[in-house]
């Protein structure tokens, strides 16, 4: 018998194995790719997006941040913004929990718009909506909203919808899966503040290593806490999920090949066995 004819005969015999050792390296192969092409996609396009939106180096957060410390923090750093973030309430049906940033300038951690227009920090009767809470509770460009908050309610028209660079991962405090019906962000003026506004935070854009900044930082003022941008919880949550995409497709592939090299070695044990019995009947 020629060697092409008893290769079609094992692969014949054996078929239903080889068909399995294929597609399992097939399928091997395709969740390597898929996998790694989606954790490839997030690493780029979140790195584009925290480019263009500004993303701060690092927050400093103090009861009141004032001019003077402005002016001694701004000697280290390239640059500066002001916000005041306030817990509210909207006043719409089960009046879900919503935060609110009065912004004095809006140059560092942009709000992104995918609808109505960009961000503006001098007007004073329009509010930016968190997209995700925007859906969920039906509410357009050119809405109403009113916020509560300190015994004072404030209303605005919804000027834009959109994003933040800090709320790309979002967590519930009262479950796993985040209801955005329940809970929201939203941008303002500074001007918006019905009362004097008495910013809480200050973010920081700088050349230094966060080590230096943090030695620069100690020595010039006095602040309650600093986090630097990856430990910012949305940061490091949505890095640590890139993380695990890439450490599935990492481990993916390999499962596959142990068991096809498996199959593989189970296979050609059979055909060897049978081309023994096969040269045990000739003989």
């Amino acid at each position: 018998m020629s060697l092409f004819r008893k290769m079609l005969r094992d692969f014949k015999i054996n078929k239903t194995q080889f068909i399995a050792i294929f597609l399992m390296a097939f399928i091997g192969i395709f969740a390597y790719c898929g996998i790694y092409a989606e954790y490839y996609g997030l690493e780029q396009t979140s790195a584009d997006y925290y480019a263009q939106t500004n993303l701060a180096d690092g927050w400093v957060y103090n009861d009141t941040v004032d001019d003077s410390s402005v002016d001694k923090i701004s000697e280290f750093t390239t640059q500066t913004d002001r916000q005041a973030v306030v817990q509210s309430q909207a006043n719409v049906v089960n009046k879900p929990d919503m935060t609110l940033h009065f912004v004095e300038n809006g140059t560092i951690s942009k709000f992104y718009s995918v609808e109505g227009d960009d961000f503006n920090a001098s007007d004073d009767s329009g509010v930016w909506l968190d997209k995700r809470f925007a859906d969920a509770r039906d509410l357009h460009v050119g809405d109403k909203i009113s916020f509560e908050f300190d015994n004072q309610t404030v209303k605005k028209e919804i000027r834009g919808i959109g994003y933040s660079p800090e709320y790309v991962y979002e967590t519930s405090p009262a479950s796993l899966t985040p209801d955005f019906s329940q809970m929201g962000f939203a941008y303002l003026s500074a001007n918006a503040y019905p009362e004097d506004l008495e910013y809480d935070r200050l973010l920081v854009k700088y050349d230094s290593s966060d080590d230096d900044f943090i030695e620069k930082l100690d020595d010039s003022s006095d602040y309650l806490s600093f986090t630097k941008k990856d430990d910012q919880l949305s940061v490091s949550k949505f890095s640590d999920e890139m993380v695990q995409h890439k450490m599935i497709g990492d481990v993916f592939p390999v499962v596959f090949i142990l068991v096809t090299f498996l199959t593989l070695l189970t296979t050609m044990n059979r055909i060897k066995n049978s081309n023994w019995s096969f040269k045990g009947s000739w003989l």
